[in-house]
């Protein structure tokens, strides 16, 4: 689940018809879903974007 909802932020021509939706999916997937943050930050700073997705 991390890494989906990183790559939604980092590969955006990959997950394009996503892009609108971003704010509805990470609600939803935080409402429904235990995420563990950690894990996508590590995911994020070994894919070299930790900024793009603390924003």
């Amino acid at each position: 689940m991390e890494k989906l909802l990183v790559d939604m932020i980092i590969d955006k021509d990959l997950f394009a018809t996503q892009q609108g939706e971003l704010d509805f999916i990470f609600n939803t997937t935080f409402k429904k879903y235990p995420v563990n943050i950690a894990k996508m930050k590590r995911y994020a700073m070994r894919r070299n974007r930790e900024q793009e997705t603390e924003n």
